[in-house]
């Protein structure tokens, strides 16, 4: 399998936000944003990795998943969380649908709407 450009960045800042690759003490924060979120992403995405999440260290699996597909460059994951607050609003996902056609897409969660009209 082919892998992907090598130049992702693994963190930025925008105005409002600070993105970046998760790091393996995101595990708790992502278990708590899983059991939010998973009943409103199984309407959409009903392959996304939060509906494996039922512990911590599902949670953590996950986390460590996603490294290792960034480090092997097949996909890419990163956490937007406000600066404001350091508060987790999105999820970037940056992987390949077709090879030569890189698809982008970003979960928001539901903290996010509450934080100025952003919907999914």
């Amino acid at each position: 399998m082919e892998k992907m450009i090598e130049t992702i960045p693994t963190q930025f800042e925008t105005q409002r936000l600070y993105v970046r690759a998760y790091q393996p003490d995101d595990a708790a924060m992502y278990y708590s944003m899983s059991l939010k979120n998973q009943a409103h992403l199984l309407r959409y995405e009903t392959d996304n990795s939060i509906h494996t999440i039922h512990t911590l260290q599902d949670a953590e699996r996950v986390i460590q998943a996603f490294r290792a597909a960034w480090q092997s460059r097949q996909s890419f994951f990163l956490g937007a969380f406000e600066k404001s607050s350091g508060d987790f609003v999105a999820q970037i996902y940056i992987g390949v649908v077709r090879w030569r056609t890189v698809r982008a897409g970003g979960d928001m969660v539901s903290l996010v709407s509450h934080h100025g009209g952003l919907t999914r």
